[in-house]
């Protein structure tokens, strides 16, 4: 059974919506990533790119095209990612193991991949990407969520290994935005409809969205009035000022 939510043109439309909105949602995470990328940049290396999602609407955001990677271990995903056609070019790796030269990318963008790691794994990534990246690197985590299991028994490393806050960041020189809809109980809203919910996988997917992302926006709008805790937080490390 297919839905039209796992749909090429879905995805599109959905990177198109978020670009759209992103000046008047400022506190939703995904619009926060976009700003805070430079529209100058020509190149992304994309860690634990996943299906895509982060990089389509980076791309819807700047209007135009840019050579991204996507660096996923993931086969499923990197393949649901090709199909999508969001990168240029697939590499099935470790982020761990990198197989990319110094230097060759503008911007690192490391979104939802962190806390798949262990920290100390994290952190010794973080400081290896420096010298993948030019210009700068951007990094969006969960803040403070509890590590938990896989809710995907077809894609393992989607569990949360390791747990990270601002002050972890901000002690490796990057300058962190905190953002997003409050947790529920120390996890997002998707992890319970996900993992509690056996349904077939497509409906899965439906709901997913509807309590991930369009929770995340919707919220977003009253999250200025609100004072739980952010869901995500969103880091950028300059590497080489503009000129």
């Amino acid at each position: 059974m297919k839905l039209w939510c796992t749909s090429i043109k879905f995805y599109t439309y959905f990177a198109a919506l978020i670009a759209l909105i992103t000046p008047i949602t400022p506190l939703y995470w995904r619009s926060v990533l976009n700003r805070a990328i430079n529209k100058k940049i020509e190149s992304v290396i994309d860690l634990g790119g996943g299906t895509g999602t982060s990089v389509m609407i980076i791309k819807a955001y700047l209007r135009r095209e840019i050579f991204a990677v996507n660096c996923e271990i993931c086969l499923k995903d990197l393949k649901e990612s090709k199909r999508r056609k969001s990168h240029n070019l697939y590499i099935l790796c470790d982020v761990r193991k990198l197989p990319i030269k110094k230097k060759s990318f503008d911007v690192a963008l490391i979104s939802q991949t962190l806390e798949h790691l262990t920290k100390k794994e994290g952190i010794v990534l973080l400081k290896e990407i420096e010298g993948n990246c030019k210009r700068y690197i951007v990094a969006a985590v969960p803040n403070k969520c509890a590590p938990y299991d896989s809710p995907d028994p077809e894609n393992l490393y989607q569990g949360h290994i390791s747990e990270w806050s601002s002050q972890d960041l901000q002690k490796l020189g990057y300058e962190v935005i905190e953002c997003g809809a409050p947790w529920i109980q120390g996890k997002p809203l998707s992890y319970y409809t996900t993992i509690k919910t056996k349904l077939p996988r497509p409906f899965l997917i439906l709901l997913g969205f509807l309590t991930g992302e369009v929770y995340e926006i919707f919220v977003s709008f009253l999250s200025p009035l609100l004072k739980s805790k952010r869901s995500n937080l969103i880091a950028v490390k300059t590497i080489r000022e503009e000129k």
